[in-house]
């Protein structure tokens, strides 16, 4: 793929997720041009949790993720740009591959700012104090 495709396999329902949203998912990625096997949470038994806006995973996640459903299944496939891109990742992907990934919504948490404002800006490094940096919350917090 040259841009970011999303595929709905099933239909979810709820509210689409949106930026600040926690989406828990279990997922299956491949390299787009010959199916190998990278990575699955489903092996894991544990399903992998996303919050949306952070940049804590891959561009193809953070934007493929966005609108989804709780109990739906998605299939992004995105090219290199969106992944690793010319750096690859571990021995299986390799520097330049597209990337398809098949996802399980299991649930979606609804972020902060998700339910308590309309406000869709996202904050940019112009816009951002350092001092707001080190008060944001963290779910390793008690």
């Amino acid at each position: 793929p040259t841009e970011l495709k999303v595929t709905t396999l099933k239909e979810g329902s709820g509210p689409g997720a949106k930026v600040c949203d926690t989406v828990k998912v279990h997922y299956l990625g491949v390299r787009s041009a010959d199916g190998t096997e990278f990575d699955n949470s489903y092996d894991r038994g544990t399903p992998f949790d996303v919050t949306l806006g952070l940049n804590t995973v891959i561009q193809g996640w953070e934007q493929g993720l966005v609108g989804v459903q709780a109990g739906g299944q998605y299939q992004l496939d995105f090219p290199a740009e969106l992944g690793y891109g010319e750096s690859g990742s571990g021995e299986v992907i390799k520097p330049g591959d597209a990337l398809t990934f098949i996802v399980d919504v299991v649930s979606i948490t609804p972020g902060e700012q998700s339910s308590a404002s309309t406000d869709t800006t996202v904050p940019t490094e112009s816009t951002v104090a350092a001092s707001d940096v080190t008060t944001m919350p963290s779910k390793n917090r008690a």
